[in-house]
């Protein structure tokens, strides 16, 4: 992904401020810093999840996409006419950059969002068309990433005799896409640069498939039923998940259906081992699943292989190349530290409660030995 990633990266300059005044520039200004203004809209009829007006039915995913898209390919077209030659100013260098973040922002308005539901929301309508969402968004990000005349607009910026006199977090922004299109491939010969592309489009074919699969047979369950006892379920299964299981029997069992939706919520919030194993297992062994771990077979092999194209050992060490851990083992080390913390936090705080509680019941018998 060109690093589109820091919307806040580049500040507004005095030339844009000027520009605003210039009717040659307005549309394109208004194009820019009209972006996401649904967030910042407190009228009630226009909140929807995450106070975005686009998402007040799942559905919604798809329209946001649509409007990003379309900005998006809106700025490009009018970024890449733009030539940076010996007599370019630094307020032309600036506003340049400017503009190359609207692109940033405008991704991040949807990819933020929606990163945040896929990994966050329960199962459901929401989390399968943010998966959707991001996909196609990441579509775009591809084809950005593989721009040639993009790119030699940045290299132009970045080896122009004003460079210098750029702000710290421009020259970052910048040279973090630069980064970025190089890792992709941007330099590669053509006919690599086609296959570099065409597996890409292979990898969102397979992603998007994957999810489609997982709908379907999330809608058509395996013809298989597992006998519960009603009184394990009740008191621990939210109602959400009990109206959705079948009517209890005369002997008292409820007869389930191992969907996805049951699944998890028996996965999460049922305490017993033996329910949770059978539920899981019987889930596992049914062949409605076998279309749904084909794809997602064929989109690691993919991955392996657009890693390996790209001089990387694996997807794992692709995906790192351009971040702050660079490798699998500096991303385990960094999240078993934090898991270290957390549980030295967690002990502390129980011992502090401990120390509370003994506080209190000295405090009490101090009390009853005064009463007395």
């Amino acid at each position: 992904m060109i690093s589109f990633t820091n919307r806040n990266l580049i500040k507004y300059t005095n030339v844009l401020f000027r520009s605003i005044n210039n009717k040659n520039n307005l549309t394109s200004i208004r194009l820019i810093t009209s972006t996401n203004s649904s967030i910042n809209n407190n009228n009630n009829d226009n909140v929807g999840l995450l106070g975005i007006k686009e998402l007040k039915t799942p559905k919604g995913w798809e329209i946001l996409f649509e409007k990003k898209n379309e900005k998006i390919n809106e700025i490009r077209d009018y970024i890449l006419p733009i030539k940076i030659n010996e007599e370019s100013t630094i307020e032309q260098l600036k506003e340049t950059l400017y503009y190359i973040d609207g692109i940033s922002r405008e991704l991040c308005d949807l990819m933020d969002p929606a990163q945040f539901v896929m990994n966050v929301a329960p199962y459901g309508a929401h989390k399968m068309e943010s998966h959707k969402a991001f996909l196609k968004m990441s579509d775009t990000v591809n084809r950005l990433n593989a721009n040639s005349d993009l790119y030699q607009l940045l290299l132009a910026i970045r080896d122009h005799k004003h460079y210098d006199q750029l702000p710290n977090d421009h020259k970052l922004f910048l040279n973090e896409m630069i980064k970025e299109s190089e890792a992709n491939g941007i330099n590669l010969k053509p006919k690599e640069k086609y296959e570099i592309m065409k597996l890409k489009d292979e990898i969102f074919a397979q992603g998007s498939m994957f999810i489609e699969q997982s709908l379907n047979s999330y809608k058509y369950p395996p013809n298989v039923t597992l006998n519960i006892p009603y009184s394990s379920l009740v008191g621990h299964l939210p109602q959400k998940y009990l109206q959705q299981l079948p009517p209890k029997k005369p002997d008292g069992n409820v007869p389930f259906i191992p969907t996805d939706y049951l699944v998890a919520g028996i996965l999460k919030y049922i305490p017993d081992p033996n329910i949770r194993y059978s539920v899981h297992r019987l889930q596992s062994i049914s062949n409605c699943y076998d279309g749904v771990l084909d794809h997602l077979v064929k989109l690691i092999s993919k991955r392996y292989q657009l890693a390996n194209t790209l001089g990387c050992e694996n997807y794992s060490f692709y995906e790192l190349k351009n971040k702050l851990l660079k490798t699998p083992t500096q991303v385990n080390n960094y999240l078993f530290v934090c898991l270290f913390k957390n549980n030295n936090n967690n002990n502390n705080n129980n011992n502090n409660n401990n120390n509370n509680n003994n506080n209190n019941n000295n405090n009490n018998n101090n009390n009853n030995n005064n009463n007395n």
